[in-house]
């Protein structure tokens, strides 16, 4: 009976530590707005539109994407605004709430862009530049729609040429592989092929006298002289990771990237 028991109890605690697991791999609240206007300027289509962008972009590259519009940042930087704001708005997708906030504010007329999560090695320093030169336009005409728009393209733009390249260089490292192990394999099959074919047909000798030629070696004299000796050593470069961007902490304590400028 005992060991029935314990049969049952491992599938069932195996089950209940996957449930456990669902909320922090799957975190994903669907009730909360993505599209924050404080300024009352978008109407509603404006707010559909953005909407379905923000939808657009979870579902192509499963991160959350929110647009903030605000007439006044209260005192902080955009950056500490941005953060928290998508810290304890609750947004983010994944164990590592991945996502991107792109924060206009109107009264002191600056963007900033807020990574977190995945976002932050997908969209490097340089991407951000590219993106807010992106924005740049509409911003100046003070379309602030068209702005988050054009902002949440040429972030998308940016993840899937860093996923294009990353799939190039896994496909050139195979290749490279394969030519360092392959090609030497191949070559060592000819040579023992060659070898044995020739050697096919040879008998074999008992004695190393067989071999030699009579009075073909005479030593005449040796002279052993020692010069110098000198060893070279030269350090090893050190490997500097490449991709993904800076990052700072929040007032949450939370790991976020990002940039931005005034317009």
């Amino acid at each position: 009976m005992r060991n029935i028991f314990k049969t049952a109890l491992l599938p069932l605690t195996a089950l209940l530590l996957a449930l456990s697991l669902i909320p922090a791999v799957f975190a994903y609240d669907a009730s909360l707005d993505r599209v924050l206007d404080y300024t009352g300027t978008l109407d509603d289509s404006e707010c559909s539109r953005l909407a379905s962008a923000s939808e657009d972009f979870r579902r192509e590259y499963s991160m959350d994407c929110v647009f903030l519009l605000t007439g006044s940042l209260g005192g902080k930087s955009a950056a500490a605004y941005a953060d928290d704001a998508y810290d304890y708005g609750g947004y983010g997708m994944g164990d590592r709430n991945s996502g991107v906030l792109f924060l206009i504010s109107t009264g002191e007329r600056e963007v900033y862009i807020s990574t977190c999560g995945e976002a932050i090695n997908q969209i490097s320093d340089i991407e951000i530049e590219y993106i807010l030169d992106d924005m740049m336009d509409a911003l100046r005409d003070g379309d602030w729609a068209r702005a988050f728009r054009d902002g949440a393209g040429s972030a998308g733009d940016a993840i899937e040429t860093r996923n294009a390249h990353s799939a190039s260089k896994r496909n050139d490292t195979g290749a490279r592989l394969a030519a360092v192990f392959l090609a030497p394999a191949v070559i060592a099959l000819l040579s023992v092929g060659i070898m044995w074919y020739m050697t096919s047909g040879a008998h074999g000798k008992f004695s190393a006298a067989d071999y030699a030629v009579k009075n073909s070696f005479r030593l005449t004299g040796a002279l052993d002289i020692f010069l110098s000796s000198h060893v070279s050593k030269t350090p090893r470069a050190s490997e500097s990771g490449g991709g993904g961007g800076s990052s700072h902490s929040s007032s949450s304590g939370v790991s976020h990237g990002g940039g931005g400028r005034h317009f």
